[in-house]
């Protein structure tokens, strides 16, 4: 059986426990306290066509730890693979048509035709709507993620900044 080196360590060295520490707690606090973590947001109303899905802007970073944020392309790339919890979210200004339609956000990985999740609701006439979705996916380094969002008001509609406005975050939560 080969028996494995670690640099800063002897065959048959009797290790005390400052050293073992120094080598160690670094590792233990990667893995216990790193997890790669983006929230991106639009800082600025976007209109949506009544019954067209249009990609949501996301153009502005409020947190990123893992580089995971591409303003350019409105998305997140996934640099880590793990399970992640992803959640996103659109506020729609409220309605003023006699008939609200359903106000609509899509999660969509690698630029795929079918959104992997979604949330909808059926809009109340004269008030704001806002659609949120949570749940967790497994995600491949190199993955994109984007939201796009839908609207039936039967006229143009734009989203809100306030409230949280359009966002996605993702969180890594465990390795499988």
């Amino acid at each position: 059986m080969i028996i494995p080196t670690l640099d800063g360590f002897v065959a048959g060295e009797k290790v005390a426990a400052a050293k073992l520490t120094s080598h160690t707690k670094g590792a233990i606090e990667a893995a216990v306290y790193f997890k790669p973590f983006c929230h991106l947001t639009n800082n600025a109303a976007q209109g949506f066509a009544s019954g067209a899905t249009v990609k949501h802007t996301l153009n502005q970073v409020v947190s990123d730890n893992d580089g995971m944020a591409d303003t350019a392309n409105s998305q997140v790339v996934i640099r880590t693979a793990g399970r992640y919890r992803v959640t996103f979210g659109n506020a729609w200004e409220a309605s003023t048509t006699a008939t609200p339609g359903v106000r609509a956000v899509f999660l969509h990985t690698s630029d795929t035709g079918n959104p992997v999740a979604a949330q909808a609701f059926g809009a109340v006439a004269n008030a704001q709507t806002r659609c949120n979705a949570s749940f967790t996916l497994y995600c491949d380094a190199g993955d994109r993620l984007e939201i796009r969002g839908s609207q039936t008001a039967g006229a143009l509609l734009n989203t809100r900044t306030d409230y949280g406005g359009c966002f996605l975050m993702v969180e890594w939560v465990s390795l499988a």
